[in-house]
């Protein structure tokens, strides 16, 4: 028997404490533990927003729906210097509250979490269930549950249109502009910063050059 330092190799052996679990067991204990983590965010957004419309609209859901987070008493408590949630987390669990209390069947299945019902909170409620039903369906995450919420909800004739992604970069051009240094110092640069510039001014210029068209071509149009 081999010793080192008067370890035998029987004494490496390792014991019950040891051993490693089996890779299916280790996803067990993960899933397990994603489970316990979303069970706790949920149970704590529940209780928060049970305790809010009980103490705070006295239970009475006809003026939460009339009044909203415009109650002077949600304000009171909103506004306390010691209370432990934003007022938007505060109104969030308030909300997740209400939809739990209509369809107590999305805190008993592990395909939703906060987010995915907070997704929905500007839906009627036959949309709501229609959708998060979808959701478990389709193994959709919260991003994606938003994405179908979107096309859902109506559009305003009036509502302003988000601006096409071209003005970001004329906005960035126009600030450009008006912080540009003077061009005194360009011969003091080195030979490399000098090809930089030159390719960004090229490049600047030519995609300048293809805007100028397509807006004279757009001119001509009309």
């Amino acid at each position: 028997m081999d010793t080192t330092r008067g370890v035998t190799t029987a004494n490496l052996r390792p014991t019950a404490k040891d051993e490693i679990p089996a890779p299916s067991d280790l996803d067990a204990v993960v899933e397990q533990l994603r489970r316990m983590k979303r069970n706790s965010k949920f149970i704590l957004a529940i209780d928060v927003g049970r305790l809010v419309v009980e103490r705070i609209y006295r239970g009475d859901r006809e003026v939460l729906k009339r009044r909203g987070r415009d109650h002077a008493g949600f304000g009171k408590l909103a506004a306390h210097p010691q209370l432990p949630f934003s007022k938007t987390t505060l109104w969030r669990y308030v909300g997740v509250s209400e939809l739990v209390s209509r369809m107590r069947w999305v805190v008993e299945t592990d395909a939703l979490t906060v987010a995915h019902l907070t997704a929905v909170f500007g839906l009627q409620p036959g949309e709501q269930q229609m959708v998060l039903r979808l959701a478990v369906e389709r193994g959709w995450t919260a991003k994606e549950l938003r994405r179908e919420v979107e096309k859902l909800a109506p559009k305003s004739d009036t509502e302003e249109r988000e601006p096409p992604p071209v003005m970001s970069v004329v906005r960035r051009l126009e600030r450009i502009q008006k912080k540009a240094p003077e061009l005194g110092h360009l011969r003091d640069l080195k030979s490399k910063d000098r090809e930089r510039i030159q390719r960004v001014v090229e490049g600047t210029r030519a995609w300048c050059e293809a805007v100028e068209c397509w807006l004279r071509a757009g001119v001509e149009e009309n």
